[in-house]
């Protein structure tokens, strides 16, 4: 998990098990948007484009359209392959405390910031990007993904056309035409998977140590009972 995700949720005051499947790539690609352009994800940057919706049990992300230019487009309106697909989250990885949130406190809302006269709002509208799958490596060549494992370790992603470089926004572009490849790093320069370590939250040892030996949909050793929004019957795991 990104820290940019875990301070969206935070912000919101969600835990990741009530958002859905819409809901989570639109902070994927956002995040992804800023980075390619060297930008460093904020909250309230992404507030300026989305607001929380509550729809069937699950919150979303929905993109505003009051006082604002559109910096996506093309967003996705279903995701068929998931609507009879569940997935499990075993609750020792969870990197950071989560809060659950409750129907009685309402939707999230957070206040809109000043943002027509800044440079990263003109920056991010100025070319609206299509919302696809990306290439694992292109995640990774954002800090966004530490799925990766080259064969040379002075291996870094990029996106090349004709043997050339360019911005790694192409990637989200099918119609230009190139790929996401590798180029070798300088002699000495720290391996790539190592010099995004920093943009991820990591689960503590004593949070893995809990769960590590528990079968899925068991109890866990310890008493979980002071914990908010956990099911009664699958301590062990958050079912999404």
């Amino acid at each position: 998990m990104t820290k940019f995700f875990g301070e969206v949720l935070s912000r919101y005051g969600l835990h990741i098990s009530q958002i859905n499947t819409l809901g989570l790539p639109r902070v994927t690609h956002f995040e992804f948007i800023c980075r390619a352009q060297r930008l460093i994800p904020l909250v309230d940057m992404f507030n300026v484009f989305y607001y929380v919706s509550h729809t069937g049990g699950f919150y979303s992300f929905n993109s505003r359209t009051a006082n604002v230019l559109p910096y996506n487009k093309d967003s996705p309106k279903s995701l068929h392959d998931c609507k009879h697909k569940f997935f499990y989250i075993r609750r020792g990885i969870i990197p950071i405390d989560m809060h659950y949130h409750s129907n009685s406190e309402g939707v999230p809302k957070l206040q809109v910031c000043s943002h027509a006269d800044q440079q990263w709002y003109k920056t991010l509208t100025r070319t609206p990007t299509a919302m696809l799958q990306l290439d694992e490596k292109a995640l990774v060549a954002t800090g966004m993904s530490l799925l990766w494992l080259p064969k040379n370790p002075r291996a870094a992603p990029i996106y090349a056309y004709k043997d050339k470089a360019y911005n790694l926004m192409n990637a989200l572009d099918p119609e230009v035409g190139g790929e996401m490849v590798t180029q070798l790093l300088p002699e000495g320069e720290i391996p790539w998977v190592e010099q995004i370590q920093d943009n991820f939250l990591h689960p503590t040892p004593e949070s893995l140590n809990t769960y590590i030996a528990i079968p899925t949909g068991a109890r866990p050793l310890v008493s979980t009972s002071s914990e908010v929004g956990k099911s009664p019957t699958r301590e062990g795991v958050i079912l999404l």
